[in-house]
């Protein structure tokens, strides 16, 4: 009997599929049947992974987080992957209800002392949030590494390295954003109140899922998480108003020349 060499690696295959590349080792002429089967086999690879971690982070995401990081990964969909899905699919969501990023800075904006500087300040101010809503899920991106730093700071004593925070951070960051989309009808009502329940609900749970991923008790993880949330949102909007003071002169010398 003629040996059969794998048409991708031409290394010797003694069954279905090769040891060396995992290329199917069979030798027929390409049907519809095998498209159909390919196609099958990607779906199920796709769905039953994605469905399992929608259900998991839903009931214990503490939980299936540690699974990830203790090397149980191939049941779930990869982080950077459903965090990509989850945060893209919120922002369609969000632009065709109207939305803007920038409307979470509306609250924050300097009021001005004369019609001059109320002028300019328009003028500034639609600048900066067009570049918010241009780069808005960078932005949004920016604040996991800074979170995951604070949260690695705080529950450090657990053994966990940031790398193990951060895939944490990012499978909760990931599933707040589907669950946001539960609460943009709020915001037709008043953005204020949008703004104010999202950021509850989502500190909630991330609270959560430190209380099960750390393994400690409610009062610990309330505290520890609210600081590591607070000290986030305090370093993230130092961070920000450096930003903008710099865009806002940028802008100002350019409207002088």
């Amino acid at each position: 009997m003629a040996e059969i060499l794998c048409k991708t690696c031409n290394q010797p295959v003694s069954v279905d599929f090769c040891s060396h590349c995992g290329e199917r080792s069979s030798n027929k002429r390409l049907v519809a049947k095998d498209l159909f089967l390919d196609f099958m086999d990607n779906v199920l690879d796709l769905q039953v992974p994605l469905l399992r971690t929608l259900k998991e982070l839903s009931v214990r995401p503490g939980k299936m987080c540690h699974n990830y990081v203790q090397g149980i990964r191939k049941p779930y969909y990869q982080p950077f992957k459903y965090y990509l899905l989850t945060v893209a699919i919120f922002y369609i969501v969000f632009l065709s209800s109207g939305l803007q990023m920038s409307d979470y800075a509306q609250n924050f904006m300097p009021e001005a002392t004369d019609s001059a500087d109320a002028d300019q300040i328009k003028i500034i101010g639609a600048e900066i949030n067009e570049l918010m809503d241009n780069h808005a899920r960078l932005i949004q991106f920016a604040i996991l590494p800074l979170l995951t730093f604070f949260c690695w700071l705080f529950f450090r004593r657990a053994g966990y390295n940031y790398t193990e925070n951060f895939v944490l951070n990012i499978y909760l960051g990931a599933h707040t954003s589907l669950i946001g989309l539960l609460i943009i009808p709020l915001s037709f009502y008043s953005f204020a109140a949008y703004f104010a329940v999202s950021s509850s609900v989502s500190i909630g749970y991330h609270i959560w899922g430190y209380q099960q991923f750390f393994k400690i008790g409610w009062g610990s993880a309330v505290l520890r998480g609210l600081l590591v949330w607070i000290i986030t949102g305090i370093t993230f909007g130092l961070i920000n108003m450096v930003v903008s003071i710099i865009l806002a002169n940028m802008f100002m010398d350019i409207s002088a020349v």
